[in-house]
């Protein structure tokens, strides 16, 4: 059989896929099954609708806006315990990320420029990851990160940043209230002028 294009190899690799794994068995490959399924369903749903996608993640991003950031209380990898609680009266960016997300890795060092901006202001910058300690440790050594890293679990990433990807880019703050929040979906360089001009934006004068 001749493939004309990638939607049929698409459609042939999902088939032998899904035959491969019922002959082998169901309770073996359960997860795999979960993953070509979510694999499947995101990638037509975002092939089909990207419009409808990227505006829905718009939206949810703007409803989020003016309300509340999630409580939180973290040990960073300086041994220092971070909490929102500690945090209020300041305004602070928080960057969600890990090793296997390549935008990711591809932002560290304008996230270096932009803490060290930052160190001659009241305002912080904090990053949660879901690697473990040693990954992170070994990260931090080969891109020189000059920024605190909290590792937390997965599902805890994803509470701290209402499921919505990464990289994440998010601002609270001196009440503790969301004032940006930036998806996946937006260049790093549009992303990191932004939270700059809000970091370093001067307070005016009452």
């Amino acid at each position: 059989m001749v493939i004309k294009n990638n939607e049929a190899l698409k459609i042939n690799v999902g088939f032998y896929s899904w035959r491969f794994l019922f002959l082998q068995g169901m309770p073996k490959y359960i997860h795999t099954l979960i993953f070509f399924f979510l694999l499947n369903t995101v990638g037509f749903a975002q092939k089909d609708n990207p419009d409808v996608f990227l505006k829905k993640k718009d939206s949810l991003n703007k409803a989020v806006i003016g309300t509340p950031y999630p409580d939180f209380t973290h040990s960073g990898d300086d041994g220092i315990i971070y909490s929102k609680k500690k945090m209020l009266g300041k305004k602070y960016y928080i960057n969600f990320w890990f090793e296997g997300c390549h935008p990711c890795m591809d932002e560290m060092s304008s996230l270096i420029l932009l803490n060290n901006k930052l160190k001659n202001t009241s305002n912080e910058f904090i990053s949660f990851s879901w690697d473990v300690p040693s990954t992170i440790k070994r990260v931090r050594e080969e891109k020189k990160l000059n920024f605190i890293i909290i590792p937390i679990s997965r599902e805890e990433c994803n509470r701290l940043n209402f499921t919505n990807g990464f990289p994440m880019h998010i601002v609270v703050d001196e009440k503790g209230n969301v004032e940006y929040i930036s998806s996946f979906f937006k260049s790093n360089e549009e992303t990191i002028k932004e939270i700059t001009a809000l970091l370093l934006i001067k307070k005016s004068v009452q």
